[in-house]
Order: structure tokens, then C-alpha cells, then sequence
């Protein structure tokens, strides 16, 4: 039987989302009960739900079905490896979200971040939420609520990508004053460098794009294509530059300096835990690791680049997959000529440089458009081609002249 339940994903992705927002800041409880229990209960809920909505709420080709099964396995078998859920998760989300409009996701995850980060920097500010303060220099980061500045950076960074991505078609001089004002405060406040410098790189692509498309559509080609071959380069850089000492190099030592050595950290934390086929558990504690029967002495470990996670933590197999099928989502939006897209998601695989972020769906909600790629869905964008809604609209006039 198919039980009616096509309308419950926007739900079940808001609760989920807001969940793992609370669980970026502070709080320590809602109404007198812990977050951690919370947050427990909510992901058990949003399983269940996810499950539901999968077996019952949707109906497969043949194709999709053999595609899903082929890319769930391997995931499945890294996360019970790894012990690292963010890549199934967010394989799931995309799963359950074939007869889903994507931009009302988006809609709801900006709504969301408006409501929600004002929220916890007043709740700071009245004392509820607890300050995370980290020293860059001679310079202190605030976090304002949040568990981490780096939290607060790419919340803003979203929040400022589902801005522009709703007014993509209508974008005007105070849309890139708002971009302005958002970088300043995150240079000021949380002082995120990966956050700033990204949405400086967003607005300046952003402009780039638009203007392209208003006046040649030979140069907005060759920009789709630029934009796949640097996120394809990104990838491999971010690999090469890890699994070397990049220390023995003074010029690419000087360049990792600039964004808080991620390269040196990747390389340090490979040579304790290699790289494994399907994965492993990597704890970036030295207590963590010794209370597992590890002595190595590394001290704290740290692990930023999403590249390079996928690879350490996830596997070969996974990074292969999701590395593989970024680049195939890209060149689908570019071969729809829908290039604010290609640009929106070569700014996250920009971010999983300097941040671990690039894989999860709380951090890239923009991953859920695999759906349109895996259920070949056809937007109604310039250049896609015509949707269900085109016809019917023929249908009806041919029917009114009939008349």
C-alpha cells in the first residue's frame, strides 16, 4: 500500500534542522530538559519519519531504485565503520526528497536562519546561552551564542547563499549592501576567516555571473565550465597538499599559514590513522585516543578540510562517490544553464577547504538538489526544459481557441 505522505518531508527536515541548530550553540536546555536528550529523541523521530516517508510516500523506477541501493550500501557500511553519520544522513534527506520543491527547502532553512541566529545572540546577550571566546593574536573571536566562532561563520555564510539564491533572478544593490554588512560583522565578531573570505568570493562570483548572463551566453558557458574545473581542482589540491609535509616547502607553508595551517593539520592527523577502504572511527583527543589504546603522542589533531575527512574518516569508497557525484550535480545545473546554481555549490566545495562542513546538510542544504539529478526532475529555469506546467498551460489555451 502507499500511504499519503508526501507533504511530511518539509516537516520532518525542519525539525531535524532546527534541532541541529540548537545543538550549535550553547544551550544547555529548552524548557528545563537537556539539549543532548533532545537531540537524541529528535534523530531517532527523524529516522523513523525519514524511513516512512522512503517506503511508503514515494513510488520508484526501476532505475532510481538500482541507483539508490548502489550508492546507500556503500554508505551504510562507512557509517556503521566510522561511526560518522553526516554523509548518510544528508543520503537520506536526498532519498526522501523526490516530490519535494526544492526552493521551498531553501525557503524554509533562510526563514529559519532569520529567526534563529538573532535568537541566540539576544538569549547571549540576556545571559541564557554561555560566551565561547577563542584568541586569534591579539584579537578575542566571539561566538555569541554559538558553540564555536567558526559555528557562527558558516551559519551566516548559509544564511547570506539562501538570500541570494531566492532573489537569484532579482538581484539589487541592496542585496550586495546586506552581503557587505554580513561580512563585516563576521570579521569583527566571530573574525571567521574561512567565512568572510568565502562570502567575499560569493559576492564577487555572484556579480560576475549575473553580468554574464545578461550579456553573453558564450562567456557564461566557459564560466560554467571554469567554475567545474577549479571545484574538481579544489578536490585534488586539497588531497595533494595533505598527504605531503607541506612543512618542508616555505612558499606553500607560507600560503597553508593563511588558512590556519589545514593542510599541516590534514597531514598530521594521516600519519596517525591512514587511510582505510571503508573508514575508520578518528578520535582528534589525545585522551579520546588513549583511552582506545592509542599512545601516539600527536597531542590535539585537528581535521577541517571536508576532502580530506571524507577521505580519513569516511573511506575511499565514499569520498570517491561523493567526490564523483559533486562534480555530476554541477555539470547538470550547468547543463540547464542554471549557473547561479554551479556558482552556489562551488562556493561550498571553496568552504570544505578550511572547514568540515562541505558533506553535511545542516551545514549544505543545497545537497538535497541530488534529488533533481537522481529523479531527473526538470526545473523552470532558463535553459531547463519546459516543465509539466508548460504543457498544461498549451493544452488549456489550444482548448480555450477550440471554443
Amino acid at each position: 500500500m502507499k500511504i499519503k505522505c508526501r507533504n511530511i518531508f518539509l516537516a520532518i527536515f525542519v525539525l531535524w534542522y532546527v534541532n541541529e541548530f540548537i545543538c550549535g550553540t550553547t544551550l544547555k536546555a529548552v524548557f528545563g530538559i537537556p539539549t543532548g536528550w533532545i537531540n537524541g529523541m529528535v534523530k531517532y523521530l527523524t529516522l523513523g519519519l525519514l524511513l516512512i516517508q522512503i517506503a511508503f510516500g514515494q513510488t520508484y523506477k526501476k532505475k532510481e531504485f538500482i541507483g539508490i541501493g548502489m550508492i546507500s550500501v556503500p554508505f551504510i557500511i562507512t557509517a556503521a565503520v566510522s561511526g560518522n553519520y553526516s554523509l548518510l544522513s544528508a543520503w537520506m534527506f536526498v532519498i526522501a526528497a523526490k516530490d519535494v520543491d526544492f526552493d521551498k527547502v531553501v525557503k524554509a532553512v533562510y526563514r529559519i536562519l532569520f529567526v534563529m541566529i538573532p535568537l541566540t545572540i539576544i538569549l547571549r546577550f540576556a545571559g541564557v546561552m554561555e560566551e565561547f571566546t577563542k584568541p586569534r593574536g591579539e584579537a578575542v573571536r566571539y561566538s555569541l551564542g554559538f558553540s564555536h566562532p567558526n559555528q557562527l561563520g558558516i551559519v551566516m555564510f548559509q544564511f547570506v547563499v539562501c538570500h541570494c539564491y531566492l532573489r537569484r533572478n532579482k538581484l539589487k544593490i541592496t542585496d550586495y549592501l546586506l552581503i557587505v554588512a554580513v561580512i563585516l560583522f563576521i570579521y569583527i565578531a566571530p573574525n571567521s576567516q574561512s567565512a568572510y573570505l568565502s562570502i567575499f568570493a560569493f559576492l564577487i562570483l555572484s556579480i560576475f555571473c549575473g553580468e554574464c548572463q545578461k550579456h553573453s551566453l558564450k562567456i557564461t558557458d566557459i564560466y560554467g565550465k571554469m567554475i567545474l574545473l577549479f571545484s574538481f581542482l579544489l578536490n585534488a589540491v586539497s588531497i595533494f597538499l595533505s598527504v605531503m609535509d607541506i612543512r618542508r616547502f616555505p612558499l606553500l607553508w607560507k600560503m597553508d599559514t593563511l588558512i590556519s595551517n589545514r593542510f599541516a593539520a590534514s597531514y598530521n592527523t594521516l600519519q596517525i590513522y591512514g587511510i582505510k577502504l571503508w573508514g575508520q572511527q578518528v578520535f582528534l583527543y589525545e585522551e579520546e585516543r588513549i583511552q582506545t589504546g592509542m599512545v601516539d603522542g600527536a597531542g590535539r589533531l585537528y581535521l577541517d578540510n571536508s576532502y580530506m575527512t571524507l577521505l580519513i574518516k569516511y573511506g575511499v569508497i565514499s569520498y570517491l562517490i561523493f567526490s564523483i557525484a559533486y562534480l555530476l550535480l554541477m555539470d547538470y545545473f550547468r547543463k540547464k544553464e542554471q549557473y547561479f546554481m554551479v556558482t552556489v555549490l562551488f562556493m561550498f566545495a571553496l568552504y570544505g577547504v578550511m572547514e568540515n562542513c562541505m558533506f553535511s546538510a545542516f551545514h549544505n542544504v543545497y545537497l538535497l538538489a541530488f534529488a533533481q539529478m537522481l529523479y531527473g526532475k526538470l526545473g523552470e529555469e532558463k535553459g531547463s526544459l519546459p516543465s509539466s506546467k508548460f504543457f498544461a498551460a498549451i493544452l488549456e489555451r489550444g482548448k480555450r481557441d477550440e471554443r
